[in-house]
């Protein structure tokens, strides 16, 4: 408990011209984790409190005093032979590999987060769309397993071998012409895939392991699509918020989109 008289308060002077007051009290010991501080003068109005650690997380053998070294890489920077004209998981999986075989502890990467597809000139990593799914775009559609098994997909990726060369050959990664370029190969992966295909029960648990979030993104990304920009707050009534009366019916009719 707090009485209302502790701490020193300090008058401020708030950029709008207004004026307020903070006031700095010692706390007890508490323990490192996530809190809620409530004022008994404004029941149901709770403060978050986080109390950090001194310091972050060693494994035993770093806090003992042991040196261990690690690489730093962008995703799309990590460009291999077969890329489609941006770094991909398959770069990062062969980079960690070889990271690992030279005595590596760590590959650290910039954040794989789902941007906005129907925004690809949005393209940091540091403004994501969802950080809860991983950006597509990092695909190597040359390497999915539906490759092997549907002919469609094959005769895609080989209309699409000039165009995938020419993004591989230019000095920046064009994220729009490449995740255009992707995605045809991806919509005809979708489209091939037949009705008793196992990959159907894989986007099944896909789709329950995402739940709810999975479901308001996805129906996100397809609305976008369709109205040609992300600003929900321009979409028609009945479909600028997840729980609007007409996403659901929206869902309903675009679902091969979804």
């Amino acid at each position: 408990r707090i009485l209302p008289e502790e701490g020193e308060t300090e008058r401020l002077a708030l950029p709008d011209g207004s004026a307020g007051a903070r006031r700095r009290v010692a706390l007890c010991d508490v323990p490192v984790g996530r809190h809620l501080v409530f004022d008994e003068t404004a029941p149901g109005q709770p403060c978050h409190l986080i109390v950090a650690p001194p310091h972050c997380f060693l494994p035993d053998d770093l806090a003992a005093g042991a040196r261990r070294f690690g690489l730093a890489a962008q995703i799309y920077g990590l460009r291999h032979a077969a890329d489609q004209g941006i770094g991909d998981f398959t770069a990062v999986a062969d980079a960690a590999r070889t990271a690992r075989a030279q005595g590596a502890a760590l590959l650290g990467l910039s954040p794989p987060h789902a941007l906005f597809p129907t925004a690809r000139d949005r393209a940091s990593p540091y403004q994501p769309s969802d950080r809860r799914f991983l950006d597509p775009i990092f695909l190597d559609v040359t390497a999915l397993p539906l490759v092997g098994d549907l002919p469609a997909v094959r005769g895609t990726l080989a209309r699409h071998d000039a165009i995938f060369a020419a993004l591989r050959a230019r000095e920046a990664v064009d994220h729009a012409a490449v995740w255009a370029a992707k995605l045809a190969v991806l919509d005809a992966a979708w489209r091939a895939l037949p009705a008793a295909h196992p990959a159907h029960d894989a986007l099944r648990a896909f789709r329950q392991e995402g739940g709810p979030a999975l479901d308001h993104f996805c129906a996100f990304i397809a609305l976008a699509d369709a109205y040609g920009h992300t600003d929900a707050r321009r979409w028609p009534e009945g479909l600028r918020h997840g729980d609007d009366s007409g996403v659901h019916a929206f869902t309903e009719r675009h679902a091969d989109a979804v």
